[in-house]
C-alpha cells in the first residue's frame, strides 16, 4: 500500500482556496492507494464553528473530497467540521473510497486548552476502517474470498508500505 501524507497550509476559513491547494498537492503527488489529509484541513483548526461547519447533507468539502478520490482512484481521509443531522457539531473524520462511499469518525478526545470540546461533540465509538486498496473493492463471493484475504493481507502489511 503507497500512502501519500498531504501537508497544507490553510487559509483560516477558506474553504475554496484549502480545496484548491489540496487538490494542486494531491495531483501533483505520485499515485497512491491512500491520501492523508491534516484535521480540519480545510477551515484551519477552527473552534468557533459556527462559522465554517459545514451541514452534513450538503457538505462541499465532502463532496469534494468523494470527487478527488474517484479522480486518483485512491482513498482519501481528512477531518472536517461538521454541523451534524442533530445539529451538534463534530470535528468527523471521513475516509472516503474511490466509489465515492466512506464511514466516519467523530473525533472522541477534544482539545479542551484550544475550547473545542466546549463547542464540539464529542464522538462516542472506535472506528476501524477496513483496507482502502484496489483488492477491498473485490468481490467477497466464496468463489474470491481466498484471493481477497490474500491480497488485503499484503495491503496491510507494514513491508507493503512506503513513503512518496
Amino acid at each position: 500500500m503507497t500512502i501519500a501524507i498531504i501537508q497544507t497550509a490553510p487559509v483560516w476559513g477558506d474553504i475554496a482556496h484549502n480545496h484548491l491547494q489540496a487538490e494542486r498537492m494531491i495531483l501533483s503527488a505520485p499515485q497512491a492507494d491512500l491520501y492523508v489529509l491534516p484535521e480540519m484541513w480545510a477551515t484551519g483548526f477552527w473552534t468557533s464553528p459556527d462559522d465554517v461547519a459545514e451541514h452534513i447533507t450538503a457538505s462541499p468539502t465532502l463532496a469534494w473530497m468523494r470527487e478527488m478520490a474517484a479522480r486518483r482512484d485512491a482513498a482519501i481521509v481528512g477531518s472536517v467540521a461538521i454541523r451534524a443531522a442533530d445539529e451538534t457539531y463534530r470535528n468527523r473524520m471521513f475516509f472516503v473510497r474511490p466509489d465515492g462511499t466512506f464511514d466516519h469518525y467523530d473525533k472522541r478526545h477534544l482539545f479542551s486548552y484550544g475550547g473545542e470540546d466546549r463547542r464540539y461533540t464529542a464522538g462516542g465509538r472506535r472506528k476501524v476502517v477496513g483496507s482502502c486498496c484496489k483488492c477491498a473493492m473485490t468481490s467477497a463471493s466464496p468463489s474470491s474470498r481466498a484471493t481477497t484475504q490474500t491480497m488485503m493481507s499484503r495491503c496491510m502489511s507494514p513491508r507493503g508500505l512506503r513513503a512518496v
